[in-house]
């Protein structure tokens, strides 16, 4: 579709871009009033054009395009039906300048006589061509059309200063032009291809478009005509130049989207493959807004400066008032005419249209007779833009009863943002400049608006784009080099991912070093994006949604369904269907962290579960916890619980010395204090109870016992392990302690257990659902509690005995290709709803 848009383009810029200097050029060479006459002409040639004579070359694409071409015999008739349509049109035409101009009746009718025949020639000369296949013939003939009919016009504005002989001779630059474009779209017809067009259902389509379109073209040009009945040719010509300028910017763009999308929908529709109109549709739609959504921004602030730079004084206030009323105007028209009325043209229902026009008329005109008699400009803008807003309504409304068309709510999202991002930088530019030439800040604003329209399709193009099935899962750390918990979760599920996806790639980004996620990268069906490091400058807090962002955006681009962050951080924006992961709830508790983490965490957090699709909490105790602390999100939360990365293996027999074992890297919500109570009170006592501790002391809490003199001796410092020495200090051990206040989910309790070795645990709630029946369980607050529990694994053999064999099958209850098959049932489920919206 953007390679027709670029195609298109030029035939529909050109002429637009001609039609804009044309303007331009008369509001400085004609007088107001002259200039209204000229614009009053164009109005009524335009009205007449394409009520009657665009519905034969709508019929004329929609009954002969095919991909064998199109039939000679079928041409020339739709030529002479075309050549009627237009006589007929000259003389109505006629009749309404007459009526509408009476004291320049006779002027006026020659010049709006002029201007259909030759319009009509060149319009149907290009359609020939377009329906044959010749897309870049037709656009190069058009372009030069436009350039030749300008070039004529204002030569006869210089040397005449009159409306007359500028009309006369930029039609006679048409005739031209014309002439050439009829012959070659002849030539390229097919004498040999027979006339298979079903002229009965062809004849009651072009009826109804003729009425279509009569209607039709008076909700478009309401406004206007009502003003020159209320007023005189000069408010009409003022008013007419900020209608050009508000409206033709939208018209090049959505004729481009259309012209190529109507010959494919018709090629569509004429082999039976009308199923793949719908998301066809839902893209043209979304390439529509794309542009048009930061176009209509930048027209909103640039619109007193187009005034200021290129208009005389008497026009300045008309582009105050009316352009951004008539922007929004033009925008819905532009939806209806070339989305939503494709879908009464695929289903030849294109008599449903007369309903929501004829609403638009009433709306349009009652709003005219209201508004317009008091305040001229505005009321003939508001006339325009709410006759625009009930033909959209009532349109969406009827065509989604035969096809409805899925919104591409993501390209919307990012054409607004765009949109906000051009205006706020287009008024600082303002600002800044204020005193510059007005002509240099215009300048700037329209290489703005090039940049942020640009943006808006390419991220349009990327977000409606062809997207597979795969996942990408998302690593973003502090420390890069070194092995966390966290480290371990992202390894595990990526190594179960990769080998439940065999032959399916997996994508991997992350900013941490290859050794921290060794099983993860063995995995050749893995494709790593290698993320870049965190500069020494940059907080982590704002480099880690940054980075997110930026790795959500090559997830788009690398096509890729889902993107999936093992942390609570994620894309400030997504642009592909993000899901985060919350392991624990520390950073929202003011007692382990402090203010400034909390209050980014529950700023940051709760924009992150808003932003995405899924929240994965680690336990149902996390889903609870983080449900209550951010309920708006708690449909979305779903539980996916962690497992060992050690497999479920027959206990070994603990050391002769029954030591214990604590695993965790402290910090407050480990509760250490209660651990190292009980074993003062044991040393005290004169018992002897050994704890080996694997871990950091990151924030410095064994470092003041030590240096106050209260560690107990038997509490041994290991440090950081290597994976197989941590397995045999699990082993070894008569069992785990976890003392903690608060745990996401403790994988040290299901790694001990794996191996057959049981826990004493905290009575919280997420220990008693991971731990199960295999741990004996302590108040936190009671050291003499912990010290009691550690006396019975202790004194009785049994006890233990019993507790490893209900650890070791409380293990085998989890798994990490479990983990995995719930982590893609999530994406699965994603991608099975989009295809069914598609």
């Amino acid at each position: 579709m953007i390679k027709s848009f670029v195609t298109y383009l030029p035939s529909t810029l050109f002429p637009r871009v001609v039609a804009f200097l044309t303007i331009l050029v008369g509001t400085r060479l004609l007088t107001p009033e002259t200039f209204g006459y000229f614009s009053l002409v164009s109005i009524i040639g335009e009205f007449a054009d394409v009520a009657l004579t665009n519905g034969t070359r709508i019929a004329l694409t929609r009954f002969g395009a095919t991909n064998g071409g199109v039939s000679r015999t079928f041409g020339l008739k739709m030529l002479a039906i075309a050549g009627g349509s237009t006589i007929l049109a000259v003389l109505v035409a006629s009749v309404a300048a007459s009526a509408l101009a009476p004291e320049e009746g006779r002027r006026v009718s020659i010049a709006v006589a002029a201007y259909i025949g030759a319009a009509a020639l060149a319009r149907f000369g290009l359609a020939l061509n377009q329906a044959s296949g010749e897309a870049r013939r037709a656009s190069v003939l058009e372009s030069i059309r436009a350039i030749f009919a300008f070039g004529a016009s204002v030569a006869a504005m210089v040397f005449y200063a009159d409306f007359l002989p500028a009309i006369i001779a930029g039609a006679g630059a048409n005739l031209v032009v014309g002439a050439i474009s009829l012959a070659s779209g002849l030539r390229q017809t097919r004498p040999a291809l027979v006339d298979r067009a079903d002229w009965p259902a062809l004849r009651i389509f072009a009826a109804r478009l003729l009425i279509l379109a009569l209607i039709g073209q008076a909700v478009a040009s309401l406004d206007k005509l009502v003003l020159k009945t209320f007023q005189d040719a000069a408010t009409l010509g003022i008013y007419a130049a900020a209608f050009a300028v508000a409206r033709s910017g939208f018209d090049i763009v959505a004729h481009a989207f259309n012209i190529g999308g109507f010959v494919q929908l018709s090629v569509l529709a004429n082999e039976g493959r009308g199923a793949e109109a719908q998301p066809f549709l839902r893209r043209q739609l979304g390439f529509i807004l794309a542009v048009a959504l930061p176009a209509t921004a930048m027209l909103l602030s640039s619109r007193d400066v187009i005034a200021l730079a290129l208009f005389p004084l008497a026009y300045h206030e008309s582009f105050h008032v009316a352009v951004p009323i008539i922007a929004v105007g033009a925008v819905m028209l532009n939806l209806k005419y070339f989305v939503y009325d494709n879908v009464f043209h695929l289903h030849l229902r294109n008599f449903l249209q007369l309903p929501p026009l004829i609403a638009g008329t009433l709306t349009g005109g009652a709003t005219a007779m209201v508004v317009m008699p008091y305040w001229p400009l505005f009321g003939a803008a508001l006339t325009y833009a709410i006759g625009a807003a009930t033909v959209l309504g009532v349109t969406i409304a009827i065509s989604t009863r035969l096809m409805p068309i899925p919104v591409p709510w993501r390209a919307i999202g990012l054409a607004s943002g765009t949109g906000l991002a051009a205006f706020a930088a287009s008024e600082l530019i303002k600002v800044t400049l204020s005193a510059a030439p007005p002509l240099a800040v215009l300048l700037l604003q329209v290489l703005i608006a090039i940049v942020a329209i640009t943006a808006s399709l390419a991220l349009a193009n990327s977000a409606m784009g062809t997207r597979n099935n795969s996942l990408a899962v998302s690593f973003v750390t502090s420390d890069p080099d070194r092995i966390t918990g966290l480290s371990s979760y992202t390894d595990s599920l990526m190594d179960a991912l990769a080998r439940s996806t065999a032959g399916e790639t997996l994508f991997a980004f992350t900013n941490s070093s290859p050794a921290t996620l060794p099983k993860a990268r063995a995995h050749n069906s893995i494709r790593w994006i290698e993320l870049p490091k965190k500069p020494r400058f940059l907080p982590y807090k704002i480099y880690a949604p940054l980075i997110h962002t930026f790795g959500n955006f090559i997830a788009l681009r690398n096509g890729c369904g889902a993107y999936l962050s093992t942390a609570p951080s994620g894309s400030v924006l997504p642009l592909v269907e993000q899901f985060i992961t919350i392991h624990d709830l520390y950073d929202l508790d003011r007692a382990s962290r402090p203010l400034r983490t909390v209050a980014y965490a529950n700023l940051m957090w709760r924009w992150f579960a808003l932003v995405s699709r899924r929240i994965v909490c680690v336990s149902d105790a996390t889903r609870d916890e983080a449900a209550a602390a951010i309920s708006f999100a708690k449909k979305r939360m779903v539980t996916i619980k962690e497992a060992s990365k050690f497999a479920p293996e027959s206990p070994q027999r603990p050391d002769e010395r029954g030591h214990f074992l604590y695993v965790a890297n402290i910090q407050p919500t480990k509760n250490v204090e209660c651990l190292l109570s009980a074993l003062k009170q044991a040393e005290e006592s004169g018992e002897r109870l050994t704890v080996r501790w694997i871990g950091r002391d990151s924030h410095g809490i064994l470092a003041k016992y030590s240096a106050r003199g209260e560690m107990p001796k038997e509490f041994l410092a290991a440090g950081a392990v290597s994976e197989d020495e941590l397995k045999k200090a699990y082993q070894r051990a008569s069992a785990l302690i976890v003392s903690s206040w608060k745990e996401g989910f403790c994988l040290p309790v299901l790694e001990a257990q794996a191996l057959g070795t049981p826990v004493i645990a905290s009575d919280i709630p997420v220990l008693r659902e991971v731990a199960g029946e295999g741990a004996l369980f302590f108040d936190p607050n009671q050291p003499k509690g912990l010290l009691e529990a550690m006396h019975k694994l202790r004194c009785s053999p049994r006890l233990r005995e019993k507790l490893s064999e209900a650890a070791l099958a409380n293990a085998k209850l989890y798994s990490w290709e479990r983990t995995a098959r719930e982590t893609l049932m999530l994406t699965t489920n994603l991608f099975e709803a989009r295809t069914k919206l598609a």
